[in-house]
């Protein structure tokens, strides 16, 4: 039996999240994309198919394991990419 993955959540910001929101695109795989408050004009969630902007406005977000698996079963997404360094 195999697993097909259609949704992801890039658990990560940056260049890191530009490149594999660029690569799931490919595989016609969805992305959500994360961001504090701050970041909502960011470059890296332009092709994010979703964005989900975190309640509060600091790095220390992007550590939340709690609060971003909530948002991955929120968010509908059946797999987490946790880029590098954070998670």
């Amino acid at each position: 039996m195999s697993t097909t993955i259609k949704r992801t959540l890039i658990a990560n910001r940056g260049e890191i999240a530009f490149r594999i929101s660029k690569t799931l695109k490919k595989m016609k795989i969805q992305s959500v994309g994360l961001c504090i408050p701050d970041e909502r004009q960011s470059a890296f969630l332009n092709l994010c198919d979703n964005v989900v902007v975190f309640k509060q406005n600091e790095l220390a977000a992007y550590l939340n394991i709690p609060e971003i698996i909530r948002i991955a079963l929120d968010s509908k997404c059946d797999s987490i990419h946790p880029g590098y360094g954070f998670i």
